[in-house]
């Protein structure tokens, strides 16, 4: 018989005594819980004989196994007791059913070159069941592989099956596609078992890893400029800086953007020195600009014949006297201003001479340098 239908047998019982007797009817074995006795107890004359029947009806669950399956009934005298009871055996035999589940999981997995899922088979069946896997992707982009793909599933187990979906192409830039396959669970005597799934290919380089990749590049071109133009960076913004300082020490330009330098005089010259003996002297001149860029060149050197000069002569106690014309003017622009002067003297000095050298930026206050006979 099959699991979840029913079946019967008779069981005939004598009354062999001189007396009236009544006999219970019990089924023993596994059998018990699922077979009802009908006219459980027989009531009979000396002589007489009677029958019970026994109805099986065995669950369609695991729990009834396929194959043959004993039981006893016993008909036992309720005047006799245990001393008058008789046990008769029989055999049923239970019919195998298959009954496959499947369920995979996850459903739907992410990754840029093989999603991982597993199927979990459960077999609600009576007898062992050999299940085989199968895919299809009806757009051909993933491949199916099982890790096994054939297994047997014993009676109310659960088995578990790997299952890779692989992309079939890579997907570089690309947003993220999403690919849909089967799984199929196929029993030899049964319905297949059908699972749906999906496997979503991410792109091999993804929106963050673009974002990451760009700012390397850039810190890269960065670390390279200052690597092989630091020192041309770092002098330009020197510059600049210090222009910047003096615009604004310096105030609003006059008219034409011309920046006079004032001319040495008798109120910004030289303090009074002991000497004696006569002193001449000339300057030359040059300039540079640095504007924006940062560049920078050696000064242009003056003509000698653009050169001040003059001589004069005077001995202690005397009060020291300026050179005439010994003054000149650079005026390269705004910001970045070089200049280098060169002065030159023929001196007639005792050992406690001084010469002073002042000079004015912008018409700003004059500034000296005090030079003695060791320096000179």
């Amino acid at each position: 018989m099959e699991p979840g239908q029913e079946a019967t047998c008779t069981v005939r019982i004598w009354n062999t005594g001189d007396v009236v007797d009544a006999y219970a009817v019990q089924v023993l074995g596994a059998a018990a819980t699922w077979t009802a006795v009908e006219t459980a107890t027989v009531s009979l004359f000396p002589g007489a004989n009677g029958v019970a029947t026994l109805t099986f009806r065995p669950p369609r669950t695991a729990e009834v196994p396929a194959g043959s399956l004993p039981f006893a009934a016993r008909v036992q005298s309720r005047d006799a007791g245990m001393a008058t009871s008789v046990v008769e055996e029989g055999t049923l035999e239970v019919a195998p059913f298959t009954e496959v589940t499947g369920e995979l999981l996850p459903r739907t997995s992410h990754a840029r070159f093989t999603g991982r899922h597993r199927v979990r088979l459960t077999n609600a069946g009576n007898a062992p069941t050999p299940v085989h896997l199968s895919g299809s992707d009806p757009e051909q982009a993933v491949a199916l592989r099982f890790s096994p793909p054939a297994l047997s599933v014993p009676p109310g187990a659960v088995a578990s099956v790997g299952v890779r979906a692989a992309a079939t192409h890579v997907s570089w830039f690309a947003a993220p596609k999403q690919w849909s396959f089967q799984v199929t669970a196929q029993p030899p005597d049964g319905t297949p078992v059908q699972m749906q799934g999906a496997m979503e290919q991410l792109p091999l380089i993804g929106r963050w890893t673009r974002r990451a990749i760009a700012l390397t590049a850039l810190a890269a071109v960065a670390l390279g400029i200052l690597h092989y133009r630091g020192a041309e960076i770092q002098s330009a913004a020197t510059n600049l800086m210090s222009g910047n300082r003096t615009a604004q020490g310096a105030g609003p330009l006059p008219p034409g953007g011309a920046s006079p330098v004032a001319q040495t005089s008798p109120s910004t010259a030289p303090s009074p020195t002991p000497s004696k003996g006569g002193t001449g002297g000339g300057t030359t001149g040059g300039g540079t600009t640095g504007t924006g860029g940062g560049a920078s060149s050696r000064p242009a050197i003056v003509a000698a014949s653009a050169c001040a000069g003059n001589a004069i002569s005077y001995s202690a106690p005397n009060a020291g006297q300026p050179i005439p014309g010994l003054a000149v003017t650079f005026d390269n622009g705004p910001v970045g201003r070089t200049a280098l002067v060169d002065l030159s003297a023929n001196l007639g000095v005792d050992v406690d001479a001084e010469v002073r050298v002042a000079y004015s930026v912008d018409g700003g206050p004059a500034q000296e340098n005090a030079y003695g006979p060791a320096n000179l």
